[in-house]
């Protein structure tokens, strides 16, 4: 019989699925595995668990819904289509696991709206579709819970993509980051979502800001490239805590003189857009935070 030290050590090399196999040999077993893990139980854990289509199975699966402290999933299909696992899997998983605070997930034909309704206390959300349909987005942040803080939902970038308009009843007022990019949205409105931070709608179909846009008085970074946008709103000029803003590679006619009082500005990227230098009001040129130089249509 192996000492409980080398039982230890040889625990220690498992991944978490196998660790806790082990665990379930037998009660010496369970105690080096729980000794291993610095917990009286492994089913306390504050663990993270990748359930990945090269490993995932739905005995792993059912090994997640046994750990009620789980705190952080993320579920990936590796480019496949979402045959391993269905919706009823995840929603087993995250209303066993109360005390969830981060999902993610990766691969194809991704469903998690009916999910998310199930997790009062995540805290963000990652969705990396690797197909160009469109995710429902209005769908999933109706579902999310109101506590929210961060939400990406990623898609492959396709011109085939019929434009998608965003709701704008979003509730979501404590999100703090929202990206977007890939998603064929064509409108946007995110006035209601005061406490923005970080801001990503790169690589849409967005041909006009909203005038809501000077709501977001805490906004410090926005993403804006490879849009359809013409002209930018005076009162995005207007947000005092903005560092970052790239409006490349769309189809800007002209910067708005306003942004020379921008103080807090970092950083500009404006190139790539439909106007010359010599056409970018000399304040604008002369900030020191503002680039300007390509030209899209040539």
């Amino acid at each position: 019989m192996l000492p409980d030290e080398i039982l230890r050590h040889i625990i220690a090399g498992l991944s978490f699925p196998d660790a806790f196999q082990a665990s379930q040999v037998c009660r010496r077993w369970r105690a080096c595995a729980s000794a291993f893990a610095g917990a009286a139980d492994l089913s306390e854990l504050p663990l993270r668990l990748d359930a990945s289509a090269a490993a995932l199975s739905r005995g792993l699966l059912s090994i997640a819904a046994r750990f009620p402290l789980l705190r952080e999933i993320h579920f990936c299909t590796a480019g496949r289509t979402n045959a391993w696992f269905s919706t009823a899997d995840i929603k087993a998983v995250v209303r066993r696991c109360s005390r969830l605070r981060q999902i993610s997930a990766c691969g194809q034909g991704i469903d998690m709206a009916d999910a998310l309704a199930e997790c009062s206390a995540v805290k963000t959300v990652a969705l990396f579709n690797q197909a160009p349909a469109p995710v429902p987005v209005d769908e999933i942040a109706a579902a999310a819970p109101p506590t929210l803080r961060a939400l990406t939902i990623e898609c492959t970038p396709s011109e085939l993509s019929p434009p998608v308009a965003l709701s704008a009843t979003w509730t979501l007022t404590a999100l703090t980051t929202l990206s977007l990019p890939g998603n064929a949205l064509a409108t946007i409105n995110v006035g209601a979502l005061v406490n923005m931070e970080v801001l990503d709608l790169s690589w849409n179909f967005i041909s006009a800001l909203p005038a809501t846009i000077g709501n977001l008085r805490k906004l410090k970074v926005l993403r804006l490239s490879e849009n359809r946008i013409e002209t930018l709103p005076v009162e995005l000029c207007g947000l005092p805590s903005i560092m970052c803003v790239d409006v490349s590679f769309n189809y800007l006619q002209s910067l708005p003189p306003e942004i020379s009082g921008m103080r807090s500005l970092v950083f500009f990227n404006a190139r790539y857009n439909m106007f010359f230098p010599a056409q970018v009001p000399r304040c604008v040129a002369n900030h020191p935070a503002v680039v300007i130089g390509g030209v899209d249509f040539l």
